[in-house]
């Protein structure tokens, strides 16, 4: 059966607002747009010579699914991002998100519970949607960051 945009739009919109807890959306962005940018240049010009984005041996997405189950998964997604951002003269612009952060225990994009013991969880339910929901993810993250009540 076949399942309908407005269906797939409303599951989007109540899994980023699940995603992003109490978190402000200004701070959670750097999160989600992070990444996002590392799931579509690891899509677009993993393994493509002379690519406009390199990704470099250790640095793309699929090196930060490879890690579910590390109980380093924080510090090990930094090492990713930061693989990514010096392969492309991006240090500063998409490694700005730090995904070991002790001090956002409870308001953690990656889960509550998981900070709490000091483990994150990557959830990997958008890797598995379409390039439509993901554009969908980034217009609802921006709607948050222009209108603050946004449900």
């Amino acid at each position: 059966m076949a399942v309908k945009k407005s269906e797939l739009y409303s599951s989007l919109w109540v899994s980023c607002d699940s995603l992003r807890g109490g978190m402000d959306s200004s701070q959670y962005k750097d999160y989600i747009l992070t990444l996002l940018f590392v799931k579509y240049v690891s899509d677009k010009f993993k393994g493509v010579a002379y690519g406009d984005i390199d990704v470099p041996e250790g640095g793309s997405f699929d090196d930060m699914l490879a890690l579910i189950g590390n109980k380093n998964i924080g510090e090990e997604m930094d090492k990713v991002i930061a693989r990514l951002a010096e392969a492309n003269n991006l240090r500063g612009i998409i490694d700005n998100a730090h995904f070991n952060v002790a001090n956002q225990i409870h308001d953690h994009p990656l889960g509550n519970e998981q900070h709490k013991h000091r483990k994150n969880r990557l959830n990997t339910q958008l890797a598995k949607k379409t390039p439509e929901s993901l554009e969908y993810v980034v217009i609802h993250e921006l709607v948050h960051l222009v209108e603050k009540k946004a449900q």
